[in-house]
């Protein structure tokens, strides 16, 4: 499935200060801009580089031994009533615990925990990708704008030069008053027209630059590069492949689904008889301070235990297990619901796209023939073959049709910019 579409011409939309500036945005650095300035991101960020430590704490905790120190004085007592510091009243010992075995909770606990921080990467992921899609908005808001107030200035300009000619014509008796009043009406139109594009590019603008902390009112040169491309459509079966190995939201439903599956195996665990393994090792008397009445010393040696919790006949154990697998369930159907989701979306996005690049290839085309009937009615219109009526609706087509095209080149970017998404596309990269 191909189509063609207008996607890449240097152009540069902003006054002609700002383009000669050092200030610019193309639709990817404007995306770094709004990364670099999201509260959000940093967020997430930080959220993952804590779900990291925990992880990595999770593995030293529960796999490697863990050793202390100790010194214990006496600094003062009532029987002398002073201050003291003696190094034969002091008390010191070295201990190594290393726990063995323990049916397996280390084990559950540390996957748990690189569950945790596989989440935490994801949504930081996530949330430059909803970052970049607003980003997308925006960009592409103010560049319709700027394109819809281009074509209200060359409208305006065209209905002055009507109006001017109207003027003539009447009053070399060649039109009637009639024709004088509908371009001036015309022209008042225009005027409007024109007011009302600026405000609504100044919000754009606003909106633009409030997205990435700049001065609200700051100009900026957009750059944006255009020229007719083929854009081929994979095949369906290639993008749900492809949107199942790559889409977030289902990435996230699977780590939630194992995330509970580890809850489970966890409450199972803590639930039934446990049975674990230490190894200990101490020693009295560092660095040459006494010993103390410790014999052997260094002790070592290897303890086994094992623990039943019974509760009330087990009845509470049950039901926080019951529990847990009720938690996997929840979970296994929400990705089965995500999945389903996830494949409506992406069709909704190839269908989206197909439709506007077809209606794009007929924008255009409606464009260049209301460009081409307006140039007629106009000749016409000078040798008196055409009414003020015939000029006013011909002026009126182009009008829409410029508005309409203007408007379809960054509707089809955003819609580009949204089937990318659907089928798992990191937009930012």
């Amino acid at each position: 499935m191909r189509r063609s579409f207008i996607l890449a011409l240097p152009l540069c939309f902003a006054p002609s200060a700002v383009c000669a500036g050092e200030v610019s945005f193309s639709s990817a650095s404007y995306i770094s801009a709004s990364l670099a300035a999201s509260p959000e991101v940093r967020q997430a960020r930080a959220a993952a580089d804590a779900a990291r430590n925990t992880y990595e704490n999770s593995f030293i905790t529960g796999f490697l031994p863990e050793a202390s120190l100790a010194f214990d004085t006496q600094l003062y007592d009532n029987e002398t009533g002073k201050v003291r510091l003696r190094r034969n009243d002091t008390d010191s010992s070295a201990t190594v615990n290393w726990n063995l075995f323990s049916t397996g909770q280390d084990s559950v606990a540390l996957k748990s925990a690189r569950v945790a921080l596989e989440s935490a990467e994801l949504g930081l992921k996530q949330a430059k990708q909803a970052r970049s899609s607003a980003a997308l908005d925006r960009f592409y808001s103010l560049l319709s704008s700027t394109d819809l107030l281009a074509v209200a200035e060359q409208d305006l300009a065209d209905k002055l030069r009507q109006y001017e000619l109207a003027k003539r014509l009447h009053e070399e008796g060649f039109k009637g008053l009639s024709d004088l009043l509908q371009s001036e009406n015309n022209l008042k139109s225009s005027q409007l027209s024109l007011a009302q594009a600026r405000a609504s590019r100044f919000k754009a603008l606003i909106d633009f630059n409030s997205y990435i902390n700049r001065e609200p009112d700051a100009e900026a040169a957009l750059l944006y590069m255009r020229r007719k491309v083929e854009f081929a459509m994979p095949e369906l079966a290639l993008d749900l492949a492809f949107m199942q190995a790559n889409l977030m939201d289902l990435q996230s439903a699977r780590l939630s689904l194992e995330s509970a599956q580890l809850s489970y195996k966890s409450t199972l665990l803590n639930n039934l008889p446990t049975f674990s393994v230490d190894a200990a090792w101490r020693k009295t008397g560092l660095l040459g301070l006494p010993e103390g009445s410790a014999s052997p010393n260094p002790s070592y040696g290897v303890a086994a235990s094992l623990s039943v919790p019974l509760g009330f006949f087990w009845a509470d154990k049950y039901r926080n297990v019951s529990s847990a697998k009720l938690g996997e369930d929840r979970a296994r159907d929400a990705l089965e619901q995500e999945e389903r989701d996830a494949r409506l979306a992406l069709l909704k996005a190839r269908t989206n796209l197909d439709v506007q690049l077809k209606k794009f290839s007929l924008y255009e085309l409606r464009s260049s023939i209301a460009r081409r009937k307006l140039d007629i009615v106009e000749t016409n219109y000078k040798s008196g073959q055409a009414t003020s009526t015939d000029l006013t609706v011909a002026q009126n087509d182009y009008l829409e049709a410029q508005n309409t095209f203007a408007s379809a080149i960054y509707d089809t970017e955003l819609m580009l910019a949204a089937y990318r998404m659907s089928r798992g596309e990191l937009i930012w990269e």
